[in-house]
């Protein structure tokens, strides 16, 4: 039989524990003898013995003219008038035809006291089977069998103290496995919101980088036009100088030229000098505005 440590040890659950008690109450109570059969009362040698079960009927080697009572009968018999006993008789005996029904001879007759056998001790006897009787065949049990009542009771004691024991640690492992499963969701919500964190600030960052590769890109496109901006004017500049050479050579006397063609050539020259002028103005303008800005 396993004890309550062993019980314990190969798991915390509170159905071992019933399991244990039930088999310490089948090992140890004094319950478990109680007769749940039909009991027989015989007269051996002018003696009374009873009650027996059909075994130990058997065991007293009885015969064929042996008086038996039970319950249900109104008086003592032969054996050899009971069927259910035919096997507790010899061979020899059990092809007999019952006889009349027995009176009692002063050989048969049970004394005062040798074999009391008055109808009252009978019923007390005979009365097993009902709640009374077996009541009264407990308690009668309780008073002769103190020692294992002591060891029922204390081996209960031991198997509830073992389940409460059981049941708290039972309790207690729930518990940490709430307090683990808690701590286990707190520690990943942790790491989800610095996931998030750390995912919101590489798209701050991809955005700064995104918005300085384009300002980069501005700033160069603006770089090189305004470059390009100082090489027109300088072209502008130098052909407006190269108009005023012109100008002042078509001012100057030449043979063989109207008067009328010396003011057209002046009127163009003049006016590719305005158009000069125009665009250096512009240019110039554009120029100031990226400066102070």
């Amino acid at each position: 039989m396993k004890s309550p440590t062993n019980v314990l040890q190969n798991g915390n659950n509170i159905s071992h524990i019933e399991n244990y008690i039930y088999l310490c109450t089948l090992h140890f109570t004094p319950f478990r003898g109680l007769p749940t059969m039909k009991k027989y009362y015989i007269v051996i040698d002018g003696v009374r013995l009873g009650p027996l079960t059909i075994d130990e009927v058997k065991g007293q080697h009885p015969d064929a003219d042996t008086l038996v009572w039970f319950e249900g009968l109104d008086g003592w018999m032969p054996m050899s008038n009971v069927v259910e006993l035919a096997d507790c008789l010899p061979e020899s005996d059990r092809s007999l035809v019952p006889p009349p029904l027995p009176t009692f001879t002063a050989q048969h007759r049970p004394s005062a006291t040798t074999a009391p056998c008055d109808r009252q001790d009978l019923a007390s006897d005979s009365d097993e089977e009902t709640p009374q009787g077996r009541w009264q065949r407990w308690l009668t049990v309780l008073r002769t069998d103190k020692v294992k009542i002591i060891s029922v009771l204390s081996v209960a004691a031991v198997a509830i103290v073992a389940m409460i024991v059981a049941g708290q640690q039972f309790s207690d492992h729930r518990l940490r496995q709430q307090m683990e499963a808690q701590s286990r969701r707190a520690e990943q919500f942790k790491r989800e919101q610095a996931e998030l964190e750390i995912q919101r600030q590489a798209e701050a960052e991809q955005r700064e980088a995104e918005r300085r590769r384009k300002a980069e890109i501005e700033a160069q496109q603006l770089r090189q036009h305004i470059e390009q901006l100082k090489n027109d004017r300088t072209i502008i500049k130098r052909k407006l100088d190269e108009c005023v050479a012109r100008l002042r050579k078509a001012e100057e006397f030449h043979f063989l030229r109207t008067s009328g063609e010396k003011q057209r050539e002046i009127n163009a020259i003049l006016a590719e000098r305005n158009s000069y002028l125009n665009q250096l103005s512009a240019i110039d303008a554009e120029l100031k505005s990226y400066d102070a800005s």
